[in-house]
């Protein structure tokens, strides 16, 4: 990125931090609920619920007037003041879908808010065509009318962005010469991401009327950078970088720095390139690696950049929310903002779910937990506490003074990965493998999750067919399959760069001789075979 933006950069966050820290300086004493205190090397920080009782809070947004926004899944957009604690709803969509990984997701506002007081939203709704009921989304900007504190509808800027039940993104972020980013998820299309032409996979850039721009990459075409799966963080960095998280299938989540015309790999590549298949990829389609991977997978999604000196162990880092981690990773950089040189994790099972994440001028973090959402429900072990009475809620993390006494509550410190997470690996039975790769979506008994996943109990798809059983776990399944007289539609991750022949065959074999399956057991020869 040349100098000029990352000038445009500088020049932008000086401002916000200059209209922010005036407004900061002059809040009330409204410090919410406290939670308890993180201990770091030499920074107490105090954790307070800033706001609770809310339903899959998506997207966070600091705005003029000490304001939080922020979106709810179910298809409202709130703000909080941070002086005062009041929550005020400002819109309730009347056509958002809402469902799972559908819904109201990534928001962001007009860049010169005060003059043009213009929020962004991105949304799933239904369509109906002939006798088939589609999953779309929109981008549609909305007009602030401060005086009713309302939104009313201004225009939609791109219509009919093909859905699905999974993989719909999105995180949108303005861009420093004003242009709407936004990233989309593969819409259970793999090859989509690796296609100019469509919209899925993708990092789109579109000018505020919702054109496209002269100088994208691909003729006539919204997309700036391909090989996208399925992006749920974005952040600009203090170099002028663009940070993305990307959510990977069961191994290789990732943390990439977005540039035009750049190919992040997806489905082509997982992670960095490190396969037979992978290098030459690689070489072929010039494919850019991440700056930060996980195996097993955490399910990143907010990221924010913090450069601050109020919290100076965190300084020159990337933060990022975890879903099914349940933590907040510290990513620190090196000077030039290209290379993750260590990672510390805080707060595992403590909160939950980690939706979002900002930083305020001030310094102070604000992050939204998401355990309303559809994963408690099909992976009990994992979220045993949440979600909590007052889920899901807003926090805000900001540091103790010396001279300010000791906040009330727990003391928490940095923790470890590797007890919650054991590598594939470290797994010696079928049923071990099982529960750990499988039982999420079909349940510990194999009875899957109505609509949702298909059953594995007594059913021929597990005990016909042994190549299209080992195909399905090895490559996955993306597109409609019928299992016992019923559709489902929901995609299945590839475990290929996740499970050993050895594992895949125990698996198979314990899943082919149980939930009253009576079949012949699977070697790792036959998997050998398929993989080849």
């Amino acid at each position: 990125m040349g100098k000029s933006v990352r000038g445009r950069v500088a020049l932008l966050l000086g401002v916000v931090l200059l209209q922010f820290g005036c407004q900061e300086g002059s809040k009330s004493s409204f410090e919410g609920s406290p939670i308890g205190t993180l201990v770091l090397d030499s920074s107490r920080l105090r954790m307070s619920v800033m706001a609770e009782n809310l339903e899959v809070p998506w997207d966070l947004h600091l705005g003029p007037g000490n304001k939080l926004w922020f979106t709810e899944q179910k298809g409202t957009v709130r703000y909080l003041d941070l002086g005062t604690g009041k929550k005020s709803l400002l819109l309730t969509l009347d056509d958002v879908h809402y469902q799972k990984s559908r819904g109201l997701l990534s928001m962001t506002l007009h860049p010169d808010f005060e003059n043009t007081p213009v929020v962004f939203l991105h949304y799933n709704y239904l369509k109906m065509e002939a006798a088939d009921t589609l999953i779309k989304s929109r981008v549609a900007a909305y007009r602030f009318d401060s005086q009713n504190e309302k939104l009313d509808f201004d225009t939609v800027l791109l219509d009919e962005i093909p859905g699905q039940t999974y993989h719909n993104g999105s995180r949108m972020i303005i861009s420093p010469d004003d242009k709407l980013l936004m990233t989309m998820g593969d819409a259970g299309k793999k090859m989509n991401s690796q296609d100019p032409g469509s919209l899925s996979g993708k990092l789109l850039r579109m000018n505020l009327d919702g054109s496209i721009p002269d100088d994208n990459p691909y003729p006539d075409s919204y997309a700036y950078a391909i090989g996208v799966r399925n992006s749920q963080g974005l952040t600009y960095g203090q170099n002028g970088q663009l940070y993305c998280s990307d959510h990977g299938p069961n191994n290789d989540d990732e943390v990439n720095i977005l540039q035009k015309k750049h190919n992040y790999g997806w489905p082509l590549v997982e992670g960095y390139c490190n396969t037979e298949a992978e290098l030459a990829a690689c070489q072929a389609h010039e494919i850019t690696e991440p700056i930060q991977t996980w195996t097993p997978t955490v399910a990143p999604a907010g990221i924010a950049y913090y450069h601050h000196d109020q919290i100076p162990e965190w300084k020159n880092s990337l933060l990022v929310g975890t879903l099914k981690a349940q933590f907040l990773s510290v990513l620190s950089l090196n000077e030039s903002g290209v290379e993750v040189i260590e990672q510390r994790i805080y707060l595992q099972k403590v909160l939950g779910r980690i939706r979002d994440v900002v930083v305020s001028p001030s310094g102070s973090i604000i992050i939204s937990t998401s355990n309303h959402d559809w994963h408690p429900k099909s992976q009990p072990w994992m979220y045993d506490s949440f979600p909590t009475p007052k889920d899901d809620r807003i926090i805000m993390i900001s540091r103790i003074n010396d001279q300010d006494p000791q906040p009330e509550g727990t003391i928490f410190r940095e923790d470890s990965l590797v007890y919650e997470f054991p590598s594939a690996s470290t797994l010696q039975s079928g049923l071990e493998i099982y529960t750990r790769n499988c039982a999420s979506c079909h349940l510990d008994k194999g009875q899957g999750v109505a609509g949702l996943f298909p059953p594995l109990a007594d059913t021929e798809w597990v005990t016909g067919d042994k190549e299209r059983l080992i195909g399905a776990v090895l490559e996955g399944i993306s597109g409609e399959i019928e299992v016992n007289g019923k559709k489902y539609h929901q995609e299945m991750p590839g475990f290929k760069s996740l499970l050993s022949d050895q594992e895949i065959a125990s698996v198979l074999t314990y899943i082919r001789g149980s939930f009253g399956n009576n079949a012949s057991l699977i070697t790792p020869v036959e998997v050998a075979e398929l993989r080849k």
